[in-house]
């Protein structure tokens, strides 16, 4: 997203948000001004801070910002914090958005919606992560319906196929053992998929994140 853009994005936050819920409420300002004051990464920290807050009267602000309708491939924008704090929010338009782009089948908007997840956390995070560590197969890139199509309009021929990603499960163990206090192997160790059997048995232990 060009830095422009931003702008008129949160221009535009501003003269909806403050007539909406939340407009007597300075935390909604005071995150507002962040983001339009501070650097990416910390105006991104502060977004997720107000995801985990449970203030409902975030939403309408975090909703100008962030793009439910656009498909990116990037992770760490703010558009897609905001997607992950209004899905901590409770508003389940935006998890499914991220559960979707999970099991895309597009390989990396996959992992975007695995890192993406991994910040939402809760039931479904762990429901979901739980059910990938059964995907172990390596990924290859696949073309589009629309790729396909242009292609043979103007008589070239694909590359699409060329990329390979690691297993879902692999990326799903590496996030697991950022987000439990007890993980059964170190975040500083490289999963493979011989750990799926580990946490397999992590989980038969710790059932209550799956029912």
């Amino acid at each position: 997203m060009s830095v422009f853009r931003l702008l008129i994005i949160l221009l535009l936050a501003y003269l909806s948000v403050f007539g909406q819920a939340g407009q007597n409420d300075p935390n909604v300002k005071e995150l507002a001004d962040k983001i339009k004051t501070r650097s990416t990464h910390e105006s991104m920290e502060a977004i997720l801070a107000a995801g985990r807050s449970g203030n409902k009267n975030f939403i309408p602000f975090l909703q100008t910002i962030a793009e439910p309708e656009e498909v990116s491939y990037a992770f760490k924008t703010i558009p897609s914090y905001a997607q992950v704090a209004l899905a901590m929010l409770g508003e389940k338009g935006y998890l499914w958005l991220i559960l979707q782009e999970v099991d895309s089948e597009d390989i990396f908007l996959q992992n975007t919606g695995i890192e993406k997840l991994s910040l939402v956390g809760g039931p479904t995070a762990f429901k979901t992560f739980f059910r990938l560590l059964d995907e172990v197969q390596l990924r290859r890139e696949k073309a589009s319906a629309e790729d396909l199509e242009y292609a043979r309009i103007h008589g070239f021929t694909l590359r699409t196929g060329d990329e390979i990603l690691e297993p879902r499960s692999i990326l799903a163990m590496r996030k697991l053992s950022t987000m439990v206090i007890d993980p059964p192997v170190s975040p500083a160790a490289s999963p493979t998929l011989d750990d799926i059997k580990i946490w397999k048995e992590w989980f038969i232990q710790h059932q209550d994140l799956i029912r």
